[in-house]
């Protein structure tokens, strides 16, 4: 249940994520909020750095995970009830709306 809320209120706010088939954490596709010029794994730090100085949450950028792409992001809710989810959520959306 708090993985289909989450997806939705991903999905409602505009912030794509891979379609989970079950696990403790959803994979954000960020990668539109990397500069077009500068989409590397430098600029996925820099974007992490963002969301966790602005939003107070900390995401693990897929360069940690050995990801290939730059812009996806692990965002794990193993330990949270959904409503805090919903919240980081919407602190994630509005960190991102500042880029």
């Amino acid at each position: 249940a708090a993985c289909r809320s989450a997806v939705s209120q991903l999905h409602a706010l505009g912030i794509p994520c891979l379609q989970p088939r079950a696990g403790v954490f959803l994979l954000l596709d960020l990668r539109r909020w990397l500069p077009v010029t500068d989409q590397t794994f430098a600029a996925e730090n820099r974007l992490w750095h963002h969301i966790l100085a602005h939003a107070n949450i900390n995401l693990t950028p897929g360069g940690a995970l050995h990801f290939c792409t730059p812009g996806f992001m692990r965002l794990c809710f193993a330990y949270c009830e959904p409503e805090v989810v919903s919240v980081a959520i919407t602190r994630l959306a509005s960190a991102l709306v500042q880029i």
